[in-house]
């Protein structure tokens, strides 16, 4: 499973225009490693959500492109799907 979550591509776009393009690959650590880290402590429950944080090259503070009241922010990962955000 590491193998196909390491190589996805995604983009990163506001208001509609692509501001970045990364992918999931060169973590740190594979997300099953991180899954069985968490557990140590936590109980986990089938459907939770587990976030890992930003892709590399997609934040604002890489990108000089910082979000406003009014954009619209969208990241999409292919194979995975699309989380999309009015900012407010």
């Amino acid at each position: 499973m590491r193998d196909r979550l390491a190589e996805l591509d995604a983009s990163v776009r506001i208001n509609g225009r692509t501001i970045a393009t990364t992918s999931t690959r060169g973590p740190k650590y594979a997300l099953a490693e991180a899954i069985a880290h968490a557990s140590v402590s936590e109980q986990l429950f089938p459907g939770e959500l587990f976030c890992t944080g930003t892709l590399p090259g997609g934040s604002g503070m890489e990108t000089g492109r910082w979000l406003a009241a009014g954009d619209t922010l969208r990241l999409e990962i292919d194979g995975i799907g699309v989380i999309e955000h009015p900012i407010v």
